[in-house]
């Protein structure tokens, strides 16, 4: 089996069954290190799982026909995580994996024939968005790459030669009549909630006397885990029966909702509509805020979420409560702090209750100032001499790792609103995040957006500081039209409106492309300019840069 697409509906299980058979083939030898330095595979797919290890043994590769297996002669396997991208897929999977554009040819041949003699299994999360994309990427790696492996997670396949297609089931349930607690105890649904139930009130346990009610409960929502998590969070306050009951009054009122979707899409819709409407008003609020995240941190929530109606001082408060009740999910820590997310139904959700309450606009836009706050006070902490120490930055730039989801969400909020001085001043920021990280290219294409703008209100220096990133970044890319129109009118820019700090890059870049097309005289001219000028400014970093461009030309 060379492509597995594992199909379902959201909160179905498919990003943690994916992992869990990762974790299976490899048998743990190589999942971590450099391998999965990119990806986190351990992190926000396994931390969440709601199902046992007898659910995924029910999700076994050999139920798809004839028992076939992935074979285990595998050397590493990448996570590559697509919820939050909105470039090309080839473009997301060459940046995690490390492998570099190459000028003049297509991204996806480069990966083709970088991947060609390499055993990895290739994790493609979360395809819907871009199945068409997906579906061309992946019928070219495995007509060139005969030793990878794919495993995508989509609520559609991807319709490729060679794809095996497995729609993920729901969890065992009991059939309508079967009696006695043992015998209803033995299915995996029930187990669920059972654990579920416990973990949300200590000493909770199946008995005869409520067994049966929580049989009724799980068929009632078809055996989704999503549905079944939420529902038994709420023994801390219900009784299983009148959870059940509840369940089954909810669903009879969202009977006549849209014929045309999946019966499990509409289940697991009720589930959240009636567990939303559970909630007092301000972790509705809470929760509906959230939806402009793609993970958070409390700092986060407090800044962007907090208002009279919610103040910044009772949002740990209700963040516990929703952890509580299963809407939002602990999701590991980074530099120091714990981050939360919500399950990806959930978000949708909660983002439909936002625009329904007319908040939407306000706070995207909130959650684009809180980003572009972080990304302008990590740049300056990161580029300076002395403070903080390296093992600071180090964790600061993991940090950043982990933002890059609502970084792509900053941009396309301030992108949507017109903002160019914000969306440009969020750019230059990441310019060396996305470098470093391999990621030139989106690097690029968000530059250019920002760029065509109508420039009237963006201030000239930051309009000069942009131009300089995007020569750097062209000169990564060997794009040397764009990096000498770039550094030019960053140049220009720059010193009309005496930003000395940014002249010396675009002197330094324009340099180092005169020394790369072989004009030696030239660009060791540029880059003695660059270095007095950097000097002067005080510009320890750029100094550094420069002069190790200069040593660069003489070595």
């Amino acid at each position: 089996m060379r492509a597995l697409t594992l199909s379902g509906p959201g909160g179905i299980g498919k990003t943690r069954l994916a992992v869990r058979l990762a974790r299976d083939v490899m048998g743990g030898a190589a999942m971590g290190g450099s391998a999965m330095g990119g990806a986190a595979m351990g992190g926000s797919a396994m931390g969440s799982s709601a199902m046992g290890s007898s659910a995924m043994g029910s999700s076994a590769m050999g139920g798809t026909g004839g028992g076939a297996q992935v074979p285990g002669d595998l050397d590493e396997a990448w996570l590559v995580e697509l919820a939050d991208w909105h470039g090309q897929t080839a473009q997301h999977v060459a940046a995690t994996i490390g492998v570099r554009e190459e000028p003049g040819v297509p991204l996806a041949q480069t990966l083709g024939e970088a991947l060609r003699s390499r055993h990895m299994l290739l994790i493609l999360d979360t395809c819907e968005h871009h199945v068409s994309d997906c579906a061309t990427l992946v019928q070219l790696l495995l007509a060139r790459c005969p030793w990878l492996r794919i495993i995508a997670t989509s609520r559609e396949p991807l319709r490729v030669r060679g794809e095996t297609v497995w729609r993920v089931p729901p969890l065992d349930l009991p059939p309508d009549g079967a009696g006695g607690a043992d015998l209803l105890a033995s299915h995996e649904a029930v187990r669920l909630f059972a654990v579920r139930a416990a973990g949300a009130r200590p000493g909770f346990i199946l008995t005869e006397d409520n067994t049966a009610s929580v049989a009724r409960l799980c068929r009632t929502l078809d055996g989704i885990p999503l549905g079944i998590e939420l529902s038994a969070a709420r023994v801390r306050a219900l009784s299983v029966e009148q959870i059940a009951d509840r369940m089954r009054d909810r669903f009879q009122l969202l009977d006549s909702g849209d014929r045309t979707a999946p019966p499990r899409q509409q289940t697991l819709r009720a589930t959240v509509d009636w567990s939303y409407e559970l909630l007092d008003e301000p972790e509705q609020i809470l929760l509906r805020r959230l939806a402009v995240f793609s993970g958070w941190n409390l700092d986060m929530a407090e800044q962007v979420c907090s208002d009279d109606a919610i103040p910044a001082d009772t949002v740990l408060g209700l963040l516990i409560s929703l952890i509580d009740k299963s809407l939002v999910v602990l999701d590991g820590e980074a530099a120091g702090d714990a981050r939360y997310r919500l399950l990806d139904t959930i978000r949708e959700y909660a983002a439909e209750r936002l625009a329904a309450a007319s908040e939407q606009s306000s706070l995207s836009l909130r959650h684009r100032d809180c980003i572009l706050a972080l990304v302008e006070d990590t740049a300056r902490a990161m580029f300076n001499r002395g403070e903080p120490p390296w093992p600071v930055r180090r964790a600061t730039f993991r940090r950043g790792i982990a933002e890059y989801g609502n970084f792509r969400i900053a941009l396309a909020t301030s992108l949507a609103h017109g903002h160019a001085d914000e969306g440009l001043r969020l750019c230059t920021g990441l310019r060396n995040m996305w470098v470093p990280h391999g990621d030139a290219r989106e690097a690029a294409t968000w530059f250019n957006r920002f760029l065509v703008l109508e420039a009237g209100e963006v201030s000239p220096q930051v309009r000069g500081r942009a131009l300089a990133c995007r020569a750097e970044i062209a000169f990564e890319l060997q794009e040397y039209d764009i990096l000498r129109r770039s550094a030019q009118e960053s140049l220009e820019l720059s010193r009309a409106c005496g930003d000395d700090f940014t002249v010396p890059t675009s002197l330094r870049v324009i340099g180092q492309a005169a020394l790369r097309a072989g004009r030696f005289d030239d660009g060791v001219s540029y880059i003695d300019e660059a270095i007095a000028a950097a000097q002067a400014a005080g510009n320890d970093w750029e100094a550094g840069l420069t002069l190790a461009a200069k040593r660069s030309r003489n070595n």
